[in-house]
């Protein structure tokens, strides 16, 4: 009977709030260190745990990602986008340094606004954000516009970092301005389309932000565009 209510008890504490914290977890490979499965689950945070859904309304996702995004960038965390096709109504802004975004599978962001879908934004002027990492190279996410959509992903005073997206539907697909150091993999292209498109005017606009504030020294990797401008406007 002691064994029976041990067991129960455990049982109870790890399903508690507090059961993370005392079950190990280690990488595998040479040099990793045990940590607290807390500890691990804590270094990212899913749109999902803040509303987020494939059946959401568009301005229900919209807020979602923008909670999950205040909450990451207050506590030094990443995001994930689950797997799925998630409506988004406005703008979709990541203004931190270190910012990391993941795809966990297919991720498929389709916007209903005009402007901007989503903006990696240092500022308009003085200052600007490092090393903020947009998708992986292995599991880019995927950008739908619509006819009002100006830029598929737009990226600036955003240095050292990197992006990986399939963009279509937008006028412009992949728009930089005062874009230093960064590696892009970029595919603007109607052929990636899930739906008929508007094949965009520009595929990549690389662009200053002011006085000598010019985008340079960025790869494209592969890239696989519609149209390519340079602009120092």
């Amino acid at each position: 009977m002691s064994k029976t209510r041990d067991l129960s008890k455990l049982l109870s504490t790890l399903g508690s709030n507090i059961g993370s914290t005392i079950i190990g977890f280690m990488q595998s490979g040479t040099g990793a260190i045990l940590k607290p499965v807390q500890d691990e689950l804590k270094d990212w945070v899913k749109v999902t745990q803040f509303g987020a859904s494939p059946s959401a309304s568009a301005s229900a996702n919209y807020n979602a990602f923008v909670a999950a995004t205040t909450y990451a960038a207050s506590n030094g965390l990443g995001i994930i986008i689950p797997a799925g096709n998630y409506n988004l109504n406005n703008n979709w802004v990541i203004s931190t340094t270190g910012m990391r975004i993941r795809a966990e599978g297919k991720v498929v962001l389709n916007f209903t606004n005009a402007g901007n879908c989503v903006s990696v934004d240092g500022g308009s002027s003085g200052s600007y954000i490092f090393d903020v990492h947009f998708g992986t190279e292995s599991n880019p996410i995927w950008i739908n516009g619509n006819a009002a959509s100006t830029t598929g992903l737009f990226w600036r005073a955003a240095h050292h970092g990197s992006a990986s997206a399939k963009i279509w539907n937008c006028v412009i697909g992949h728009r930089t301005q005062f874009a230093v150091c960064n590696d892009f993999r970029i595919t603007v292209s109607n052929s990636e389309a899930v739906s008929n498109t508007l094949v965009p005017t520009t595929g990549i606009s690389c662009e200053r932000r002011g006085a000598g504030e010019d985008t340079a020294d960025n790869t494209w990797w592969n890239p696989i565009v519609e149209g390519i401008k340079t602009s120092t406007g």
